[in-house]
């Protein structure tokens, strides 16, 4: 059993300094990467000292440094593990959280160098079993205390946080629930309370939780980067081993050869691991002993680096302009500890700054200090600055424009600004400057945009209102054009009766002169009550009133009836018009009226638009499902780019004006939309300059009657 003990000790004890050299490896100037890696050494050696603590074949006094060390240990791996939480959450620091760092170190100390907390081990049951000292009680409950504190920042960060950072602290909480309350119960309270040590060697048990949570919040949710892992981890543990090796190497030669006392072999690899402890801690508590000290003794002091960080993290954030002005401003308050910061800008310069802007311009610096302005300078702008109460001014500046000036007040200290100070300036400056450019960028595009909508939407009133003022007239001219078709069909219907009457020879006998004359008056009062019809569908049609009315038709005597109207003009223009009547054509319920009106429509367009010697052939068809009407000529034909126009409302096209400049347009547009509102297809081909095909398709189906 005590061989797993050994086994399982060793392997945590490496799993979890290799977690700790894997967030090195990510940023070893990250506070959560370096309290994890703190972490991860003071749990291992807790790991080591707990399985060497209770070994029975040790001596008495190394058991006792070992079972001091527990406490060392344990202890410090809480307090280490508290304040990982605390970065991992981003909280900060305050004087509690110093006083409570104070009194864990001082305990921890307290437990390792004195017999106040473990006061003696004595050999019980094959272990050594502890006699606890007078400060053990307060030294459990500080570890209570820290416990409930790492529970209760953990929960409070979990619900502030959202996202990636909220898995990592629900996997990180359950984990070290399970994993410390277990270990304070069987290495603390077991033993304090019932004197039972039997469960001590469980925390090796118990830790393999917590490394299993951390892992895997490793790779669900990206806690730390393994990027060159191997790398840099390697070279991190080899500085590791060979500081210890120049810390631990004196110690043996001057124990050993010097004052003839060498050490043991357990008390010098007590040595090492104390010596490599050293060597990991060092740096971490040197820096954190420097902020302190600064804080206290140096209040001017601060991180260049860690404000340039922060300021990145400010600028890439946001393209607000008050925003980067605020948090920036906040920043280099922090650290600098003027009596002002301000933003003199080009783009909100006004009467009262643009003096001072000029002034500041003119001496063609990067960082203008007042108290050392030069002898040419000392009048205008020392005067300017001193007014205004300004210590420094840094020019704010990219490679495409200059936009101004950060002003800062003297230092509260009272203190002039050091060299230090004006490089964090200018590296600042250039960041800011490239954040407050793409700032200035937005905030234009933005006003660009507003302006923008602005102008659309005042442009779409005027439109709605231009539209309504077209609705309206739109009414008015079908009004008129209803009222003026049903007006003037009367009397032509009365003017074509009697021309018709006269031709037949009822007023008497007519000479071939006056037949001649009769019939293109008879012609013209026809096409005129065709234009007539079509004026009242398109009226109709916008009223909501147009109507099919079917009724058995013939649609192959319709045809042939218009082409017997149309032979005398056909011959007239000298142009071939042709047809054969189909025998045994099926009834079809049509409305006749308007099927007679398109028939004739694509039959008229045909004999006009084909020159004199051209021919007109109408065909009707019949297929199983459905009959084809179809006018084919060899007029001018219909320009390509022009063709998608063409049945629509009062469309004609250019070579079409001007053989027939008294055409309409609604020919074409009546007969789509006749022939669609029976069910069909309209029929159409051109080529400019070649002839064209118009005709239609009516679905036997639907319209057949049985």
């Amino acid at each position: 059993m005590l061989n797993a003990y050994i086994a399982i000790s060793a392997v945590l004890a490496l799993v979890f300094i290799i977690l700790g050299l894997l967030a090195a490896t990510r940023n070893i100037q990250s506070s959560v990467n370096r309290l994890f890696l703190i972490f991860s050494i003071l749990i291992a050696g807790w790991l080591v000292t707990n399985y060497l603590g209770g070994e029975p074949s040790y001596s008495h006094a190394f058991s006792l440094v070992a079972n001091r060390l527990i406490f060392f240990f344990g202890l410090l791996t809480v307090t280490s593990l508290l304040f990982f939480m605390k970065s991992l959450i981003g909280r900060k620091g305050n004087i509690y959280w110093t006083l409570a760092l104070y009194a864990n170190l001082l305990f921890a100390v307290f437990g390792l160098a004195t017999p106040l907390i473990v006061s003696n081990v004595r050999l019980q049951n094959d272990t050594y079993a502890i006699t606890f000292g007078t400060l053990s009680l307060v030294y459990f409950i500080i570890l209570i205390l820290d416990f409930l504190a790492l529970v209760a920042i953990s929960l409070k960060g979990r619900r502030t946080s959202h996202g990636q950072l909220r898995s990592q602290i629900n996997i990180i909480l359950i984990s070290l629930a399970i994993t410390l309350g277990g270990v304070i119960a069987t290495n603390g309270l077991v033993p304090f309370i019932a004197g039972y040590y039997g469960l001590s060697n469980a925390g090796a048990f118990l830790t393999f939780i917590l490394v299993s949570g951390i892992a895997y919040s490793m790779v669900k949710h990206r806690l730390f980067d393994i990027k060159f892992f191997v790398v840099r981890a390697v070279a991190y543990l080899v500085t590791i081993l060979t500081l210890a090796a120049i810390f631990a190497a004196p110690s043996v030669l001057f124990t050993s050869y010097l004052i003839n006392a060498p050490l043991p072999g357990r008390a010098l690899w007590l040595l090492t691991a104390l010596t490599i402890l050293i060597a990991v801690l060092y740096q971490p508590l040197r820096t954190y002993f420097n902020r302190v000290t600064n804080k206290l003794f140096y209040r001017d002091y601060y991180e260049p680096q860690e404000v340039l960080n922060r300021l990145t993290n400010v600028l890439v954030g946001s393209l607000n302009l008050q925003f980067i002005k605020d948090k920036t401003s906040a920043v280099l308050m922090e650290a600098l500890r003027p009596d002002y910061i301000r933003f003199l800008m080009s783009a909100e310069s006004d009467e009262q700054t643009a003096e001072l802007l000029s002034a500041l311009r003119l001496a063609k610096k990067e960082i203008i200090i007042a108290d050392e302005l030069s002898q040419p300078d000392k009048s205008k702008l020392y005067k300017a600055m001193d007014k205004e109460k300004i210590a420094i001014a840094v020019k704010l500046r990219t490679t495409r424009e200059d936009l101004g000036f950060i002003l800062l007040g003297y230092k509260q200290s009272g203190s002039f600004y050091s060299k230090s100070d004006q490089q964090v300036l200018g590296i600042a400056s250039d960041s800011i400057a490239i954040a407050l450019q793409n700032a200035l960028r937005f905030r234009e595009i933005q006003k660009f945009n507003l302006t923008l909508t602005a102008k659309v939407e005042a442009a779409t009133a005027e439109l709605k209102k231009a539209n309504q003022r077209l609705k309206a007239l739109d009414q008015t001219k079908d009004e008129f054009i209803s009222m003026a078709s049903h007006q003037l069909r009367t009397p032509l219907t009365t003017i074509k009766g009697y021309l018709s009457m006269v031709l037949e020879g009822d007023a008497g006998p007519v000479k071939d002169s006056q037949r001649a004359m009769l019939e293109q008056a008879f012609n013209s009062s026809s096409r005129m009550v065709y234009l007539i019809a079509d004026l009242l569908n398109v009226s109709r049609l916008q009223s909501g009133k147009f109507v099919i009315t079917n009724k058995p038709t013939d649609l192959s005597k319709v045809v042939e009836g218009e082409i017997a109207q149309l032979k005398d003009q056909a011959a007239n223009r000298q142009v071939s018009l042709t047809y054969q009547k189909p025998e045994n054509w099926p009834q079809m319920n049509l409305d006749e009226d308007k099927i007679r009106q398109v028939v004739m429509n694509f039959l008229d367009n045909a004999l006009y638009y084909t020159p004199a010697g051209g021919s007109v052939t109408a065909q009707l068809s019949a297929s199983p499902k459905e009959v084809t009407y179809t006018v084919t000529d060899t007029g001018v034909g219909v320009p390509k780019n022009v063709q998608h126009h063409l049945f629509s409302k009062f469309y004609r096209a250019e070579n079409a004006r001007k053989m027939r400049p008294d055409g309409t347009g609604l020919g074409l547009y009546m007969a789509k939309k006749v022939i669609t509102a029976q069910g069909g297809a309209i029929i159409f081909k051109s080529t400019e300059g070649q002839g064209s095909t118009f005709g239609f398709s009516l679905p036997r189906d639907s319209l057949e009657l049985k």
